[in-house]
């Protein structure tokens, strides 16, 4: 919906230059018209309708810009640059070290879905932490795994997930394989149990390497 209407107001744009291009039979730069202006002389109406012009590509360019910008650029943050990412949010990249394109590369994960997923779960780690301190970890990966834990004990099969008192680095894979499955998981969401089964099989062949 957005990008169509930034269509369209880029179509009243380029109509509007085309309604004054027709009607003006010369054109000025904007340095010339300018300079013209700061000498304190007037505009005539060619003059006008070249400023007109002027002023009405730039804003067609800008918009232009912008909306390449939106359709390219779906993140607030640069994950993959921790540099520049807030205090909290930095803490939290640092966690999760490679572990989103380690796992991308393996499964063939798409770079889009990647970036916005990183971001959720830095964002995610983040708002937990600020309430949990260093606590955080554990207690987001118990409760996102928690419908996953159910889902094998009512198959009772082996929950392939980390233990409570495994190592950090088990749980944060758990965590972003299963933020990765949810991202590009479409209507599928609807089905939580395909998405357990998933995130099963997916886990064991990650820990089978």
């Amino acid at each position: 919906i957005e990008a169509d209407r930034y269509q369209r107001t880029l179509d009243m744009c380029e109509e509007r230059i085309r309604f004054i291009t027709r009607t003006n039979n010369r054109l000025q730069t904007d340095s010339q018209l300018r300079q013209k202006v700061s000498q304190g002389g007037a505009l005539d109406v060619l003059d006008e309708g070249a400023l007109a012009e002027s002023e009405l590509r730039g804003a067609s360019a800008r918009l232009s810009a912008t909306a390449y910008t939106r359709r390219a650029t779906k993140n607030f943050f640069a994950a993959e640059q921790p540099e520049t990412l807030p205090p909290a949010l930095r803490d939290a990249a640092e966690a999760l070290g490679d572990a989103f394109p380690t796992l991308a590369r393996r499964f063939g994960f798409q770079q889009e879905s990647v970036r916005c997923q990183q971001e959720h779960l830095l964002l995610l780690l983040a708002n937990t932490a600020s309430r949990e301190g260093g606590r955080a970890l554990s207690s987001l990966h118990a409760k996102l795994l928690s419908n996953y834990r159910q889902w094998a004990h009512a198959l009772r099969v082996e929950p392939a997930c980390a233990r409570t008192t495994d190592v950090p680095n088990s749980k944060i894979t758990d965590l972003v394989l299963l933020m990765l499955i949810w991202g590009e998981a479409s209507n599928l969401r609807h089905m939580p149990e395909a998405l357990c089964f998933l995130f099963h099989a997916m886990r064991l062949d990650v820990r089978a390497a």
